[in-house]
């Protein structure tokens, strides 16, 4: 049976949504803000240049605030994938095929998405690695430095423009975040493994989230007002200081450093410091008397 697909753009008032789709979508509320839930549907991103067509998800949600008229902000997807084996070791011919399997999607919505033109978004507090180095992978895969020398905690450092090889996938420690930003649009994958301990009486649950929003949230609220920027405004400096350093850290490892990145303007209104600017305040920082 063909998976319903289910079209729509950010910005689109949710009830609208309801009304033209040919299967069911649950509604629910919580003071003006509107929650819609469907099942088992395909979600296509409608878009002129940008647009997407997702692989079948098991749930998709999306929110819509009634007291405005800027429509839904955020799609948020749980992508179905194949059932899970149990695990009874890691290189079993059931886990290499369903491994293979969530490999091959994933690999899919990546060139799906970057061949739409979407771009790589580096959150500011975040150093700007790139390529193989900025995954977790198992002792012993690669044979020189890697983020896990930086011993960060953020979830969101993997780039997802490197093709992560079938090598690769086999000896990632643990999963990844991949985000891209276009057209005030900000796009997150989110692969997470399930548990894979040997003996286990239960079958590997991995999951794949992808959320689609506003790039305007970063600043804490989907559509903010003028002391919403300012405040965002007030915390980017910090978070670019905070990049420098670990930069200069990931440096001195051997690391690689995307320079050419550029910070685009997620928040209309708000520019964001050039990294040379950041380097010059740093600078100063450091000359200041104790």
């Amino acid at each position: 049976m063909k998976t319903p697909i289910l079209e729509f753009a950010l910005g689109e008032k949710g009830n609208d949504i309801i009304n033209r789709a040919e299967f069911p979508i649950s509604s629910s509320g919580v003071s003006s803000v509107l929650f819609y839930r469907t099942s088992n549907v395909r979600y296509q991103l409608k878009h002129t240049k940008l647009g997407l067509l997702f692989p079948p998800a098991y749930t998709v949600l999306f929110y819509d605030n009634a007291s405005d008229d800027h429509g839904v902000d955020e799609v948020n997807m749980r992508i179905d994938l194949p059932d899970g084996p149990l695990f009874k070791g890691p290189h079993t011919p059931e886990i290499e095929a369903y491994d293979s399997q969530v490999y091959a999607l994933i690999n899919g919505i990546q060139d799906s998405i970057l061949t739409a033109g979407w771009q790589r978004f580096i959150m500011p507090s975040d150093p700007r690695l790139i390529g193989r180095a900025t995954y977790y992978f198992k002792d012993g895969h690669l044979k020189k430095p890697n983020i896990a020398d930086l011993k960060l905690t953020s979830t969101f450092l993997a780039d997802p423009d490197y093709r992560l090889t079938w090598e690769d996938w086999q000896n990632l420690q643990g999963g990844f975040t991949w985000q891209w930003h276009a057209d005030g649009m900000l796009l997150k994958l989110r692969y997470s493994p399930g548990s894979r301990e040997e003996g286990s009486e239960t079958p590997i649950f991995d999951s794949v989230q992808i959320i689609i929003r506003t790039s305007a949230s970063l600043s804490g609220a989907s559509h903010p007002n003028e002391a919403t920027r300012i405040k965002y405004a007030a915390s980017l400096m910090d978070s670019l200081l905070y990049r420098f350093e670990l930069e200069e850290q990931a440096r001195a490892i051997g690391l690689p450093i995307l320079d050419s990145y550029q910070d685009p303007s997620m928040v209309s209104g708000v520019p964001v410091p050039s990294m040379d600017s950041v380097a010059k305040a740093a600078t100063l920082e450091k000359a200041q008397p104790a």
